[in-house]
């Protein structure tokens, strides 16, 4: 692979789609491609490494604000030829299609199970120049598939370095987390349900502490409500914490909690569910016991009762809580850790070797 393509029109917020995205770039690097990352700002890339641990070797990835500019503000006809001569483009849809070169590998991959998508003329167009339409999950590959009309759809699980969460002595402590950006951009992480049910089962496990990590943009308008929610409870925040300290947290920690979607009617506002739920999965991978909600694409990770809880309701969230806690319901860690295996680096990599094998034959 000589030259790859990469374009998203999501990447401020560096959370789990977007981790999946330059994922895809450190596989395309490992390809000894020179990637073009069509995106504003030239310190996406070391804000990347930073946050997901990826060690992205910036001399390979050029950033391009003018395309970035033409491909979200330029017309039909600006944007004809961007992808000329790439071997392999990788774009993420908000619900519109790039007119992509032919020869090269093209992949759209959709991230947000969108329930609206506007097809006009020029979109068949675009549409028979994809190769596949790719998924980050069963639950959006059901919204967005019927819109769609093509054959040709693939899921590939969001990857997890779930070999970089195994210790060979962990100390687990006193402590429930949860992992969620704090930007209320589209997903609502339902920071204020965990603080809740947590103020409401305090008292009954003295000495234990909710910790709430998560990256943001605006601490002020989205974390200082939640903290002024939380006054007067051992409830802890971490604001845009390092990938280093996320391991740590997830190692120190024997309950994980996980609200997105709670509350949301996912036939009207399946963008609202969790997608997928990445931190799921490093919950398992550091052998800490994932309590998460029943919706979106949670229960594809969690089977309840074999590798941790599904609940619907608060009441169900504190009661799931104190069985663990109290060691009323136990798992075996060691099969909880290698659940989450089948959705480690190695199968995402394959997945994506074997698509451009395919397409080279």
């Amino acid at each position: 692979m000589k030259k790859a393509a990469f374009f998203s029109p999501y990447l401020d917020t560096l959370g789990g789609g977007e981790r999946y995205f330059f994922s895809v770039i450190k596989w395309a690097c490992q390809q000894g491609a020179d990637v073009d990352l069509f995106w504003p700002k030239q310190d996406i890339v070391h804000q990347a490494n930073q946050r997901f641990g990826l060690q992205l070797n910036p001399k390979k990835i050029t950033t391009s604000a003018p395309a970035y500019a033409l491909l979200t503000q330029g017309s039909f006809w600006e944007r004809i030829g961007i992808f000329d001569g790439y071997d392999f483009v990788f774009f993420i849809s908000d619900g519109s299609l790039p007119f992509l070169y032919p020869k090269s590998l093209n992949l759209v991959h959709f991230q947000v199970p969108l329930t609206k998508i506007k097809k006009g003329i020029s979109w068949f167009l675009k549409k028979n120049r994809i190769h596949y339409f790719v998924y980050n999950s069963r639950f959006t590959q059901a919204i967005i598939q019927p819109q769609l009309g093509s054959p040709q759809s693939i899921i590939i699980y969001p990857p997890v370095d779930t070999l970089s969460f195994h210790a060979k002595s962990v100390k687990k402590e006193k402590l429930i987390l949860a992992v969620g950006r704090f930007d209320q951009t589209m997903q609502a992480k339902r920071h204020d349900i965990l603080i809740s049910t947590f103020k409401q089962i305090s008292h009954k496990i003295p000495q234990w502490k909710l910790i709430l990590a998560g990256g943001t943009t605006n601490e002020k308008t989205w974390v200082n409500p939640l903290k002024k929610q939380a006054q007067g409870y051992p409830i802890e925040f971490i604001t845009n914490p390092s990938w280093q300290e996320l391991r740590n947290l997830y190692l120190s920690a024997p309950v994980f909690w996980h609200a997105a979607g709670f509350g949301i009617d996912p036939i009207k506002h399946p963008e609202k569910m969790e997608h997928f739920g990445i931190t799921a999965v490093e919950a398992l991978a550091a052998g800490c016991i994932p309590i998460v909600y029943n919706g979106g694409g949670l229960p594809e990770i969690i089977h309840n009762k074999q590798n941790g809880f599904l609940f619907s309701t608060q009441q169900q969230l504190a009661d799931l809580t104190l069985s663990i806690i109290n060691r009323q319901t136990t798992f075996d860690l060691p099969t909880l850790i290698r659940s989450a295996d089948r959705f480690d680096q190695a199968n995402f990599y394959a997945s994506l070797d074997n698509l451009y094998e395919k397409h080279h034959k």
